[in-house]
């Protein structure tokens, strides 16, 4: 499996960030078709999937540092859905989460390039 490599990843060096992001540009839409079609990895595919989010910027972070930066008393994890990280992010819906500085995971459309 592709993947394998990244499995138990752990903390991360600069360098090693720089090599995941190209990973994952490369292999992040068979990661998550990867999600749903394998129960048995599901788990550990899971940990190796990346989000933009209200607070990420350019950056993507995991489910985990998602969670690490919850914001204490949060015990929900907050996401939206659309086709674009543009198109999520100027969505009215944030609206109050922001004002209350919620972060909120974007969960957007796997583009297919031709």
């Amino acid at each position: 499996m592709l993947a394998g490599f990244w499995f138990g990843y752990g903390a991360a060096s600069a360098t090693r960030k720089d090599d995941y992001k190209k990973f994952y540009e490369a292999f992040g839409k068979c990661l998550k078709l990867g999600v749903h079609e394998d129960s048995t990895n599901r788990t550990k595919i899971a940990e190796l999937l990346r989000f933009h989010t209200s607070k990420s910027g350019d950056e993507q972070i995991s489910l985990k540092e998602y969670v690490d930066r919850m914001k204490e008393g949060q015990n929900d994890i907050f996401y939206i859905t659309g086709e674009s990280v543009a198109a999520v992010s100027s969505s009215p819906f944030l609206e109050t989460l922001r004002k209350k500085g919620i972060e909120v995971l974007y969960m957007v459309a796997c583009q297919v390039l031709i």
